[in-house]
This record gives structure tokens, sequence and C-alpha cells, in this order.
């Protein structure tokens, strides 16, 4: 279980460090110490810092001291959540000789550790395993062991289980003999015991270990720690897979998953592993992954707790979810306890990449960028992207510089920003750009932005939101700076695709119409294309199927390129209802959301459907299953009776309206 990543050395007391001189190393490094318990790690950080400075100028150096001092540099960087910098100096403290005496070993222990939960969190599991196994070999305490032990199981579990069931067993051996374990840490070994055989599809013997561990933490009470939360859970994952729903239901009712007085919306960013790869993940291919969502909608300590099969699956839809963003404003509405395990279960995507209109005008944004010398920010994350370009944008001086362009414009556009925010923006930016007097194509996009995010942020309606935009568009047309063919085509394919949605006909085919009568257009230019493709599709629609025929034959594209191409289907029914809402789930009060995917034949009807994330695990996955093969979308025009789109993807959210 992932309480045991404990640091062990937070209650220490301060080790004697060698006296030289006492007045100044000891008492500094009791000042430092102070601030560490006192929670002030960065004021601690500062001091260790100036310390091992101090103690690098001193001759003869002295190892003990120096060691010590990293040791706790290292402690105060993982509070602050700077793992990845405190590795190097666990590794200086725990190679060199200073932290070899008796009077020392809690600090090697602890050191020791803390290297080898940032590995764990780095999702570096071999690594971190060796690091776990080193521990276990050099201590001597009977609950550091026990803490060791746990750690070389659960970085085994997807990779050797053997070697995990070995560990597991030895350290469940002290737990139950030795009385300095504590029932707590009892419990503890025994979810993890329990875990690992789900993992190994002994599911029987998996709910009897994890029945016992929620018990000796006192059964399904109120009460609730993370321990609790992380046993009840497993505990459901083995009586589902024992079709036990009833039993796994109310154990996952005492999580508190999907159960929060703020309901946890869908990510809005989720990005999946492709199947197939160098992963070779297979579309059966599961993972249920748990993490921590901060305030600002970052994802942070993604590991996974069980998937389908041995191997790195698991590691690496867990690295996935690490990339996932949710609004800020919702995720700091759910309460932080909530927040801080939580689960979904992923699998991997057939989505294949399609050509974006916007690609080439954001391409030239970002060369423009770069000439003008500024940098673009980059992160793991649109939230995390977010929380660095807001940084940036406050400490910029007043006035128009590229800089401040360059920022409002990927804010704009980040997915995490609220609706009104994203509208100043997207508005400054283009206004900016007016008075730089950027290149035409930078302005282009710039404006195609600040249109459509303004137009549907006004709107009391969905329709009305896309009628404003349609009209938004409308008006650069005519803008002498827009004049470029690739430009008024790009403008007409938005039309048009926005006339689809509202069910203008005859709108929608006149844009079409003007796309493919652009000059200045190769024949084969991807919007030209584009353009023959939907208009195939208008006339399959209203059963013109010669000039269906005749508008696909000017694409010169297989059915395959076609589906690439095409801007999709739009959907014409949801088959989504209130009666679709799972009975059970509502007895019990559970609200979530799931992820699906699924193919669009050219009749419109759906095919191949699939779920891809789901939250909380399992409980929705039937009922979004059945609104998917409901679902029904536009008629497209295949010559052979193709699909229309391949691994189209769509979101349900799934509220108990009283709550």
């Amino acid at each position: 279980m992932r309480t045991s990543l404990i640091v062990l050395g937070l209650g220490l007391a301060s080790p004697l460090l060698a006296q030289t001189p006492v007045s100044t190393v000891q008492q500094r490094f009791d000042a430092a110490r102070a601030k560490l318990d006192a929670h002030d790690a960065a004021g601690a950080l500062e001091e260790l810092k100036s310390l091992e400075a101090f103690i690098e100028a001193q001759t003869p150096l002295n190892p003990t001291n120096l060691a010590v001092t990293r040791a706790q540099q290292a402690e105060a960087l993982v509070k602050l959540g700077r793992g990845a910098e405190a590795k190097p100096l666990l590794r200086q403290a725990l190679e060199g000789p200073g932290l070899d005496k008796p009077a020392l070993a809690p600090v090697r222990d602890n050191s020791r550790l803390m290297l080898a939960n940032v590995l764990e969190a780095e999702l570096d599991h071999a690594s971190a395993d060796a690091e776990y196994l080193r521990l276990a070999a050099q201590t001597a305490e009977p609950i550091t062991r026990t803490v060791a032990l746990m750690g070389a199981a659960r970085t085994e579990m997807f990779t050797d289980a053997a070697g995990a069931l070995r560990h597991i067993d030895e350290a469940l051996a002290i737990a139950e003999k030795d009385p300095s374990v504590g029932k707590g840490e009892l419990a503890n070994v025994l979810g993890l015991k329990g875990r690992i055989l789900i993992n190994g599809g002994r599911y029987a013997d998996a709910r009897e270990l994890l029945v016992r561990a929620v018990s000796l933490r006192g059964g399904l009470t109120q009460k609730v720690f993370l321990q609790d939360v992380a046993l009840r859970a497993d505990a459901a994952i083995a009586m589902l897979e024992l079709g036990q729903s009833e039993d796994a239901r109310k154990y996952l009712a005492y999580t508190g998953a999907g159960r929060t007085e703020v309901q946890l919306d869908p990510p809005r960013e989720m990005p999946l592993p492709s199947c197939g790869g160098l992963e070779a993940f297979s579309p059966d291919d599961s993972a249920v992954i748990e993490f921590s969502i901060l305030d600002d909608g970052r994802v942070v300590g993604a590991h996974p707790v069980y998937a389908s099969r041995q191997g790195e699956v698991a590691y690496q839809l867990a690295r996935a979810v690490e990339r996932w963003s949710w609004e800020a404003g919702n995720a700091a509405k759910v309460k932080p306890f909530f927040r801080l395990a939580t689960r979904v279960e992923i699998r991997c995507s057939n989505k294949t990449d399609r050509p974006e209109m916007m690609a080439p005008f954001d391409v030239a944004l970002r060369e423009w960028a770069s000439g003008a010398g500024v940098a673009v920010p980059e992160a793991a994350s649109d939230a995390a992207l977010a929380v660095k370009m807001k940084q940036r944008l406050a400490a910029l001086s007043p006035g128009d510089s590229p800089q401040r362009l360059v920022l409002l414009a990927l804010l704009a556009r980040n997915s995490v920003i609220e609706g009104e925010q994203r509208v100043a923006h997207a508005a400054e930016a283009f206004a900016l750009g007016q008075r730089l007097h950027v290149p035409s194509p930078v302005l282009f996009d710039l404006a195609l932005y600040n249109a459509s995010i303004g137009a549907t942020a006004d709107s009391n309606s969905w329709t009305g939101g896309i009628a404003r935009r349609v009209t938004a568009y409308r008006q650069l047309l005519p803008m002498p700076a827009f004049a470029e063919p690739k430009m008024q085509a790009t403008l007409q394919l938005q039309i048009a695709q926005d006339a689809a949605l509202l069910r203008r006909s005859d709108e929608e085919s006149a844009a079409l119409m003007a796309v493919t009568q652009t000059p200045g257009l190769t024949e084969h230019d991807p919007l030209r294309v584009a353009a023959w493709v939907q208009l195939a599709n208008l006339y399959a629609a209203a059963k013109r199927l010669d000039e269906a025929a005749t508008a696909y034959d000017h694409t010169g594209l297989s059915a395959r390129q076609c589906a690439l191409l095409d801007g999709g289907p739009v959907m014409r029914r949801t088959g989504a209802s209130s009666a679709d809402f799972p009975e059970e789930a509502f007895t019990w009060g559970f609200e979530g959301w799931t992820a699906m995917e699924f193919d669009v034949a050219a009749d419109g009807s759906t095919r191949n459907q699939r779920i891809v994330a789901a939250f909380p695990p399992r409980i929705f996955v039937k009922a979004t299953e059945g609104i998917a093969r409901q679902a029904r979308y536009s008629v497209s025009y295949r010559p052979e009776g193709d699909l229309a789109c391949t691994a189209m993807s769509r979101k349900v959210r799934y509220s108990i309206p009283s709550r």
C-alpha cells in the first residue's frame, strides 16, 4: 500500500554531528531541523544549503557532517515536491563513508527509504526495487525491514509476481510476529498481499485478506483515512471479479469515490497511449491507476494498482495519467481528501491523429515567437503549463511585447483555463497582435481563436454559441489581412462544420463549394480535399448518390484516407437518457464519468464500442456501452460502404440532480 511510503526520519531527533565547531555546525543544523519539523521546508533548505557550503570549505573536510546535511537537504526537497533534485544528494550521502557510524543508522535507513520512494514515484520500478532490497538488507529495525520488503513487493508486482509474493510473505511474517510493527502496519501488509493476489488472478484469496485488513482498521465505518480508502477499493476489485457486485458497491461506497459534495468532472486533457506501438498495447489491456489531483488541476503521484496482465503496460498507462489535467475551478471545489487517492480504469486508444486545419497557423505563431526570441514554455500537461505561463505573465513588465502576446495566446487555448479568462486572454492577444503588426498568418491564428472562444462563451445556449461563431467567422472573411487562399478556405471550412452542427445544409453546402472554388489552392490541397469529402457526405445524406460519387472522385482518396481527412460525422442522436443511469449506482449515490471510443459506419451507426476511461472503475461501464450503441451520426459517403470515422471519442457524465 502507498501508506508505507512514509519517510521514517521525519520524527527523528537531530543526529549529533562531528564537532567542528559545535557552536556553528550543530546549532545551525538544529535550526534547520526545527524548520523542517515546523513544516518550513523552504526555510530549512536555504539554511542547509548554506551549511553545506560552510562544511565543504572546512579543512579537513568532515564526511559525517557533509552526509547528514545533504540527507536533510534531500528531505526538505522531498517535502517541497522536488524529488528529482533530492536524488543526487541522497546518493552522495549514501555512497560515502559519512553515514557509516552505528549511531547514524536511522539517518542511513531514512535516506535509503527516501531514495527508493522518489524512484518509485517516478515510476522507475526497477531502480526503486533495488533500493528497497538494499534497505531490507542493511536495517536492523523490524518496522523498517517490513516497510522495505513491502516496497520491494510493490515495485515487483507487475513485472516479477513471484518475487513480489516472496517479499510480501517475508514482510507478513515479521508483521504478524513482531509487536513493534503494530496492527495498522499489519493491515497494510495484508492489503498489499491482497493487491498482489488480485493481479495474479487469485480473487478469492485476495478478498479474504483484504476483508481481514479492513476489519483490523475498524471495519466499514464513516471514519476514513487514506489507508482505509485503498483497502476498501482493493477489496471491491476482488469482489467485482468474483461477481459479488453488491458487496463491491458497498465497499466502494465507503471509499467516498463518486460520492463527493461537488462532483469531480472528467479531465479537460486526457491523453492515452496508442494501441499497438512499441509497448504492444492490446485494446483489451487495462489498468486501474491511482493518483492525486492538486488544486490547480495537475496530476501527481500516479501509480498502477491493478493491471490485466504482467509487464510494462501498467507503468505506461500510469505515465499517461500523469499528463492529464483538470479544470482548476472544479478540482479545487472537491475536498482535498477525496482528490488524494483518485482511481480510474483506463485502456489504450485506437484514435489516429487527424490533420488539424489550424496546424499551419499554430506553427506560424511558434516560429514567429522563436524569431522574436520568445521561449515557448513546455510542461508535461496543460495544468502544469498553465501554472508556468501564469507565473511568467505575472512577472512581465507592463507594456506590449512579443512575450506577453505568446503567453496570452497559449493561455487562451489551454484546456484548463476557465471560460471568462480564456475569452479575455484571446481578445487581448488578438488586439496585441494588431498593435505589434505581426505577420498575417500569426494574426489569422489569433483572430480565429478570438472569434471561436469569444462567440461561444458569450452565448446562453449551445446552438446560440455556434450561430454566433459562424457570424464571427464571416466577419473575418472580408478583412484584407486574411485574403490569402488558405486563410479563406480555412474560414469557409470552419463555417461549413458549424453549419452542419446547426443543420443548415444550404449554408454548409455553399461554404464547402466556396472552398472547392478558392483560387490559389492546388487540386489536392488538404483543405480542398476535405471540402470535397464533406460535400460527398452531404449529397449522400440527401440521397443524391451520383453527385456524391462525383464529389468523392475529386478527392483521389481511398476510403481509409477519406476517414482521416473528413471533419467527422455530426451526432444526430445522443443515445443517452436518464434511464441509462444504473439503478444500483443511483441507489448507492455514485456519480462519475466515462470516456468511450467507437467507430462510425457510413450509415451513421456505431461499431466496436469500448470504454477507454472510467471513474470510479467499473461502475458505469455497461451503461456507457449501451449509450454508444444507441448513438447515431450523420450519413457519410464511402464508395465501399466503409467506416466513416474510426475511434471517435466521447465523454459521458453521470450526475444525480438532487445532490
